[in-house]
């Protein structure tokens, strides 16, 4: 019932957030129903256009499943943005620059090299946090502006590609490139090794005591502890598990549609995540629907901004107004509860049905 309850809350907090945006692109001078109707015919258009809504979708499940499994803690993980940025530079660097080795076995490395870097972020964040009670959210948002100006750095300087005009590194080799799904796209086996690692996460919170006990931690760490459950180790565990999948999805990126480390390429998905995870009300399969639908959103609003005048922004109006809205289930709530009561109050009542020992009145 309580899922039951969430997911009610996820679709009306979507529509509210459609509505509501329908609103300002009518008082923009735009038609909603026109621009809706491009979006979608956009995204299904075509076989290309499909595969853009998977690919659009891959990099915002990794940083909707990052945020999610640290939020199930507790902890709020707004620094997937650096750790993204670190995977996508360390899948870079090992890609362009590990040499000899087999397909399969470079691009498992590459993507293990990327989640550890951001493992190594998660567990600094979290000793700050636990050694020294730092605010996470203030160190989060330090990291992130520290390792977007480190990237910079890197891709202007040390490792800029040789007569590149722009911040970029090397091409990466072949063997570090994800296989493809559809010839001539940006869709790749990434949107599948996401959608194992969300399986996987879901299996783990539910199905293991590891989760049982991230649960636990999460919603009462004084009961949490009461019972020997570690919540400062606990934290550790997640907040490292979180940074390794931003990592991978920030190498992904990289392996799969940059084919490089390309200052400021990376930006802008770790904050995305975040809308995701909320629409997904932070359950991992959830997420991977989530992404699709932002996909959708975005691969419709690109074909649109390419044939049309229609600002591209709509689409970042409609994610913020959907965390705004899962943020405070009590706004849903409550217009839920205005418009059934006077729906109720409509609908013509339902003679009571007689008792059995009533005599029913003659006609």
């Amino acid at each position: 019932m309580r899922a039951l309850n969430k997911f009610k809350i996820s679709v009306l907090s979507l529509f509210a957030a459609l509505v509501i945006v329908a609103i300002v692109i009518w008082i923009s001078g735009y038609s909603p129903f026109d621009i809706y109707a491009r979006i979608f015919k956009g995204a299904f258009g075509s076989k290309m256009s499909i595969a853009l809504i998977f690919s659009e979708a891959t990099p915002l499940m990794f940083s909707g499943l990052a945020f999610a499994i640290a939020f199930k803690a507790r902890i709020i993980n707004v620094g997937v943005e650096s750790q993204m940025i670190m995977g996508a530079l360390v899948g870079a660097i090992a890609g362009a620059y590990i040499h000899g080795l087999p397909h399969m076995a470079h691009v498992t490395l590459t993507l293990l090299l990327a989640g550890m870097s951001g493992m190594l972020i998660g567990f600094f964040i979290c000793f700050l946090k636990v050694r020294f009670h730092a605010q996470e959210v203030v160190i989060c948002i330090m990291m992130n502006s520290i390792l977007l100006y480190v990237g910079s750095y890197l891709a202007n300087g040390p490792l800029k590609a040789v007569g590149a005009g722009v911040a970029q590194t090397e091409t990466i080799l072949e063997t570090a490139k994800l296989t493809k799904l559809i010839p001539k796209s940006q869709l790749t086996t990434g949107f599948l090794i996401g959608a194992a690692i969300a399986i996987a996460l879901a299996f783990i919170l539910e199905r293991t005591v590891l989760g049982y006990k991230i649960r636990v931690a999460g919603n009462n760490r004084i009961a949490g502890e009461t019972y020997g459950i570690q919540a400062t180790k606990l934290y550790y565990i997640t907040f490292m598990l979180s940074g390794f999948i931003a990592a991978i999805g920030g190498s992904v990126l990289t392996q799969g549609v940059i084919m490089r480390f390309s200052d400021g390429a990376v930006s802008g998905y770790g904050f995305r995540g975040i809308s995701v995870a909320a629409l997904a009300m932070y359950n991992p399969l959830g997420v991977i629907f989530s992404s699709t639908l932002f996909g959708i959103l975005n691969a419709g609003s690109q074909a649109v901004n390419r044939t049309t005048t229609i600002p591209y922004e709509f689409v970042d109006v409609i994610q913020v107004m959907v965390v705004v809205f899962i943020s405070a289930p009590q706004i849903i709530q409550a217009v839920e509860k205005f418009f059934g009561d006077r729906l109720k109050k409509a609908l013509p009542k339902r003679p009571a049905a007689a008792k059995p020992d009533q005599e029913l009145p003659r006609a």
